[in-house]
Formats: C-alpha cells, sequence, structure tokens
C-alpha cells in the first residue's frame, strides 16, 4: 500500500507528498547545503534534512528539510537524541 509523505519546511507543515516530491526537495536542498557550505568553518555543519521512517516496514512517515548551519558539536548533541527512526542530513566544508 502506497502513503504518502508528510512534508515539513523548517517545521512548518506543508502537506502529504508522493515520493517523487520528497525527493526532488532532498536534491534541492542538498545542492542549496552545498554551496552554503562553502562559506563555513571547519568546526560546522549545515543541517539540511530529517527523515523519520517507520521501524518495522522502513517507510519514510515524514521529511523536513531545512539549512541550518550550526557547530559540528552541536549536530552531535542533536543526533544523540534523535530517535533511532530518524535520519539526519548534514554536510561540512570540503
Amino acid at each position: 500500500m502506497y502513503r504518502d509523505i508528510s512534508l515539513y519546511h523548517d517545521q512548518q507543515f506543508i502537506g502529504w507528498y508522493p515520493l517523487e516530491t520528497i525527493e526532488e526537495d532532498f536534491a534541492e536542498y542538498r545542492r542549496s547545503a552545498e554551496k552554503l557550505a562553502e562559506e563555513i568553518d571547519w568546526d560546522e555543519c549545515i543541517v539540511y534534512s530529517i527523515f523519520r521512517y517507520n521501524g518495522e516496514t522502513q517507510t519514510i512517515i515524514s521529511a523536513d528539510f531545512m539549512l541550518l548551519r550550526m557547530p559540528y558539536r552541536r549536530y552531535l548533541k542533536l543526533f544523540s537524541e534523535l530517535s533511532r527512526d530518524c535520519r539526519i542530513f548534514f554536510i561540512r566544508n570540503r
């Protein structure tokens, strides 16, 4: 059974969308994060998405897209506090 995924931008609910829309947003936010990462310091990162999964079926429940610049240590703390059913996407300056 196919289910739409709840989509958020900066923690604001946008609606339910198919996987194709989520993939497009993911690619767009990743490109934006890569560009922004060129300007950050060595000890910072850009968080651009958090996905929440159904642990049993491994399907995506929700996707939240953002561009958050933060110290890498803060990211590590955030990561350690997330549920096992969440995945956080980030990028660092290369």
